[in-house]
């Protein structure tokens, strides 16, 4: 049976980071939203959020396109983003049809810790333009966002974790579940 891994959670919760490090650590293509929607608006400046989230809808788009043409190719991949519902639909059908089996690693943590980390690379990382472009600038708004996900229903195998700190990135019992979840 195929296998998919989502790295899906929160924002700055390492999803990126943690999603490369599997993609090395198993030797697994990875492809991130991210990617996508810094190609598109490289190719089309976006100056407002509703812009900004349009190509966030593209970009989630192709991902799922992404997917779908390695399910033909029955090949493991990862699949990093903040998946919402609606998308994690789309992959779930997908997974059904070309026979996969899905580990969600949920990537959670305490707002306030999140919210913190998310201001700090806001204001001192050099990240893409399009990521500054959004609507959680206050940490009620972030929060709400955090709250309003936990909601949404996931599909697969889930690991939840914990990022209030990264210690999780090189946890051996972690890492070898999901090492047992690509063996099975």
């Amino acid at each position: 049976m195929n296998k998919l891994i989502l790295v899906n959670g929160d924002i700055a919760t390492g999803k990126s980071h943690f999603a490369l490090l599997l993609s090395e650590r198993f030797n697994l293509p990875l492809f991130t939203k991210d990617e996508y929607k810094e190609r598109l608006a490289d190719q089309s400046p976006c100056s407002t959020y509703q812009e900004s989230h349009l190509l966030s809808i593209k970009a989630m788009d192709m991902l799922v396109d992404v997917f779908i043409k390695n399910a033909r190719e029955n090949a493991d991949l990862i699949l990093e983003a903040n998946f919402h519902e609606d998308y994690l639909k789309k992959i779930s059908t997908i997974a059904n049809k070309y026979n996969y089996q899905i580990l969600n690693l949920n990537l959670v943590g305490s707002p306030e810790i999140l919210f913190q980390r998310y201001v700090n690379r806001r204001d001192h990382e050099t990240r893409h333009p399009v990521h500054a472009i959004n609507m959680l600038n206050d940490y009620q708004s972030f929060k709400k966002y955090c709250e309003d996900r936990k909601k949404e229903k996931m599909i697969g195998e889930i690991i939840e974790i914990d990022t209030d700190d990264f210690s999780y990135q090189s946890n051996e019992e972690l890492l070898n579940r999901i090492k047992e979840f690509l063996l099975r």
